[in-house]
């Protein structure tokens, strides 16, 4: 005689198809969860080493600010706007007149007296490519004496022979007007106005306390 059909159970199957539906929808959340937090983690290092390289262009952007500034202030001379030997222009300043009048130049240079600051913005600066595409710079222009920074200790002779070892006694009791630049870059910084987890973006945006809520008030 034949064999009589298998009879499976309707309740045994679907408890099955249950089981592993459940198994599978548990490892999709546990790998989704995975590649959440290692692309989390991906996109933190990628934002820090953006934000690394903004700092970098903002450094980058003042020293090209201050350099700039040295050569539009150096075309203002006298001595170097023209060549002694052809009558020529050697130097075109790019300071706008405004900034030209506040230094007060002269036929004998600038006559800017110590004690006024002179704030100059220069042109911005454009790249393409990875990191901030503009770059903004500030310039303060300053006239400091040389007496100061010998007596501040903001300049030191030691070791040094010959007439700089006394400057000011190699100008017969006179002074010397230095000029001093303070140049501020500042770039766009990437990524939200907040700060990463990550301990390397909290270093880059240096960060301090400066209030304590459970104490209700401001760090010493």
């Amino acid at each position: 005689m034949p064999n009589p059909p298998a009879i499976v159970s309707f309740h045994a199957l679907a408890g099955r198809r249950a089981s592993s539906l459940l198994t599978a929808m548990i490892c999709i959340v546990v790998v989704a969860m995975s590649l959440a937090c290692l692309l989390r983690r991906v996109s933190s290092r990628s934002m820090s080493a953006h934000r690394s390289s903004a700092w970098a262009e903002a450094l980058t952007t003042a020293e090209a600010a201050a350099d700039m500034t040295t050569a539009d202030l150096s075309a203002l001379l006298p001595e170097v706007r023209l060549n002694q030997q052809t009558g020529t222009g050697s130097g075109v300043s790019q300071l706008p007149s405004a900034v030209v009048a506040a230094l007060g130049v002269t036929s004998s240079g600038l006559s800017l007296a110590q004690g006024n600051t002179v704030t100059y913005t220069p042109a911005p600066l454009t790249h393409g490519g990875e990191g901030a595409g503009r770059q903004d710079a500030t310039v303060s222009i300053e006239v400091v004496l040389l007496s100061q920074l010998l007596n501040g200790g903001l300049l030191s002779v030691q070791g040094v022979t010959g007439v700089l070892a006394d400057p000011l006694t190699a100008l017969n009791g006179s002074d010397l007007q230095l000029i001093r630049l303070r140049a501020r870059g500042s770039v766009g910084v990437p990524g939200l106005n907040r700060a990463d987890p990550d301990k390397l973006d909290g270093a880059l945006r240096r960060q301090n306390l400066v209030w304590d809520r459970t104490a209700g008030g401001r760090v010493a």
